[in-house]
């Protein structure tokens, strides 16, 4: 039996709504396709991250396997520590990023978690990279210095200038590769962050 209009209509003012799906459709929003939108684009660069991270880890392992010295090898498994943590953390952010918005999702809430949980992630990376950073380029020094001049490493240690300079290069390199790391973020992820933290203003006010 086909229902009634009446019924049809008692139907529809029982139907769940999502209050801030309405918004961001009333708004245009998520009109964009979703490759458009800046969750979008934030996943995409995501998973370009990870790719990324994933090949510079296979050429530590490269690393690790060539040369046996001791300093280069422990610098370059907590390298590869490291590495794995920004994968693993990152695949997470990554698959709790929806495909797709439906009336089922508090979307001012899932935005809102979303910006705040890939931003804790790009601080959570650089407070790891203080304590990173000074080992690789440890590491980086030694390995240069054997491979550059052929000689030991004991031979290389027994020379004022070789040890004086590794806290120099200490005090250049670290900031500087802080300095990049941080625009590295920036410019995968800052500008589609932003976008979402207006769109997260925008409705807030709606709300």
């Amino acid at each position: 039996m086909q229902p009634t209009m009446t019924e049809y209509n008692k139907w529809k003012e029982w139907e769940p709504t999502d209050k801030d799906l309405e918004n961001l459709l009333r708004t245009g929003f998520l009109s964009r396709k979703a490759s458009h939108h800046p969750l979008g684009k934030l996943k995409k660069n995501l998973l370009t991250n990870i790719f990324w991270a994933i090949l510079i880890t296979i050429g530590y392992g490269i690393l690790l396997i060539k040369y046996p010295l001791w300093p280069v090898r422990i610098a370059l498994v907590i390298m590869i520590g490291f590495n794995v943590f920004g994968i693993v953390s990152g695949w997470q952010l990554y698959k709790n990023i929806p495909e797709n918005f439906s009336s089922g999702l508090n979307v001012l809430g899932m935005l809102r978690k979303c910006h705040s949980n890939i931003m804790e992630w790009g601080r959570q990376q650089m407070r790891l990279a203080v304590f990173v950073y000074p080992i690789a380029v440890t590491g980086g020094y030694i390995l240069g210095g054997v491979s550059g001049s052929g000689k030991s490493l004991e031979q290389l240690l027994r020379s004022p200038i070789f040890v004086w300079a590794l806290p120099i290069s200490l005090l250049i390199l670290v900031p500087l590769a802080m300095l990049l790391a941080k625009w590295l973020f920036r410019r995968a992820f800052g500008r589609h962050l932003e976008t979402l933290q207006q769109m997260i203003i925008d409705l807030e006010k709606l709300d």
